[in-house]
């Protein structure tokens, strides 16, 4: 939740109606990591959808903005699978990465 609240602090993406819509430096944020958005955004209508988290009782980034950001923490190896099925782990590059990027402390 906090790298989606940062998002949002960096307005890249904007809490609506429990959608998170592109907002006016979307391109540069999602672009200075490498994703494309004018290719996610042909042939959709929504690209960020919030999605509650049932632990933490907060909206993150989820639909296909938020599969294409994992799938590029995952290939930066900012974060990594877990046995337990829907369970990610921040590394400790991500940790700095995350911190560095996004202001974003974990610990």
């Amino acid at each position: 939740m906090r790298v989606t609240e940062a998002l949002v602090a960096e307005r890249a993406i904007a809490l609506e109606d429990r959608a998170f819509l592109l907002s006016e430096n979307a391109h540069a944020v999602f672009g200075d990591l490498g994703i494309d958005v004018e290719a996610l955004r042909r042939g959709r209508r929504l690209l960020g959808r919030a999605c509650l988290d049932w632990s933490e009782r907060r909206y993150h980034l989820a639909g296909p903005l938020g599969v294409a950001f994992a799938s590029r923490l995952l290939e930066l190896s900012w974060i990594e699978r877990t046995p337990e099925p829907r369970v990610l782990r921040v590394t400790n590059a991500g940790r700095r990465a995350l911190k560095t990027r996004f202001g974003v402390r974990l610990f």
